[in-house]
């Protein structure tokens, strides 16, 4: 039930593993790319270079979720929530209103939100729980868990200075239907 993941690309940067416990955070974030069905793909190949300077766990747009690294691989995802965070890189653009983005990215918002889904219910098996609500500023510096920004990151951290996904992002809309996904798992 649901949607595929694949498996075409291996991100080159990293900092090593982590342990399942270390994750706290699922880290939302937009690839500046309005390509609807191919930013995925394209993040992919962007990473497996060196010059990239990034990584991030998953990319999602209109058509397909890609695994860059496995769970248990830090990131170069945001600076202070590498270590802590599962990074989900989306198809769309920061500067996108709350309409745009629905207009736009449905098919992405919603691919994602199974992703969140998917992603609670698996850490949970493996002792872990990251619950599908919206962290605050005051949440992340409490190490609280939960679902965040790149841009709340840097904002709530010292290091960022990314603003990704922007003000228009339709996250409560996210946090819903991937409360419904995460249901629609669990009953199997």
């Amino acid at each position: 039930m649901g949607f595929e993941i694949e498996h075409d690309y291996d991100a080159v940067h990293s900092s090593g593993q982590r342990s399942y416990h270390d994750i706290i955070w699922l880290v939302i974030h937009d690839m500046e790319s309005a390509n609807y069905n191919g930013a995925a793909e394209g993040v992919g190949v962007w990473f497996e270079q060196l010059r990239s300077g990034a990584s991030t766990q998953f990319g999602v747009d209109n058509n397909s979720i890609q695994q860059y690294l496995g769970l248990r691989t830090i990131p170069w995802g945001a600076p202070g929530a590498n270590l802590n965070g599962v990074h989900i890189e989306q198809m769309g653009v920061a500067s996108w209103t709350h309409d745009q983005w629905l207009a736009r990215a449905k098919p992405t918002i919603e691919r994602t939100a199974w992703l969140l889904g998917h992603l609670h219910v698996k850490l949970q098996k493996n002792g872990v729980n990251v619950p599908l609500r919206r962290l605050t500023l005051a949440d992340i510096r409490a190490h609280n868990h939960g679902v965040v920004t790149h841009h709340q990151i840097t904002d709530a951290l010292p290091g960022g200075s990314h603003t990704d996904p922007g003000p228009g992002y339709p996250m409560d809309y996210l946090i819903k239907r991937a409360r419904y996904w995460r249901y629609q798992i669990e009953r199997g």
